[in-house]
């Protein structure tokens, strides 16, 4: 298998591309890091292609034709032979659209989300959650702040 950014310097310059109708003038860096997110991806990790996507710095105009240029992306490795996976993301990029398209606002803007936490608050004085025995405020504080 080819390095991400050969493959998206070969459909840059193939006919695929040329003939893609969405999002041309930011297509080059939108593929350089989704490619390159893909390229040490899991192929379960769907998600890991929506935070992806929606951690582009794009102009907020140019954030509705990230999915199409995805897809015509998708789309040339898998005609081409040139990544024989794809077809597992190009079976999973409807949904991670539909979810995408959802998180942006009418202007082109990403929604945040909504966080929240899984484990109970640490105090300073507790025994830190690492299982040192360690105060907290000792052991693993100056990680997390």
């Amino acid at each position: 298998m080819k390095r991400a950014d050969e493959q998206v310097d070969d459909y840059l310059a193939s006919e695929h591309f040329l003939l893609a109708e969405a999002g041309k003038a930011h297509a080059e860096p939108v593929l350089r890091q989704f490619a390159s997110a893909l390229e040490g991806a899991d192929q379960q990790d769907v998600d890991l292609l929506e935070r992806t996507l929606l951690s582009l710095d794009l102009p907020a105009a140019a954030r509705a034709d990230v999915p199409a240029i995805v897809e015509g992306y998708l789309a040339y490795l898998e005609s081409s032979g040139k990544d024989p996976q794809t077809g597992t993301w190009s079976a999973a990029l409807p949904a991670i659209t539909e979810r995408y398209r959802q998180r942006l606002r009418d202007d082109g803007s990403v929604r945040g989300a909504t966080v929240q936490r899984t484990l109970g608050k640490v105090g300073r004085n507790d025994p830190c959650p690492c299982g040192s025995g360690r105060k907290y405020k000792k052991c693993c504080h100056g990680l997390f702040s």
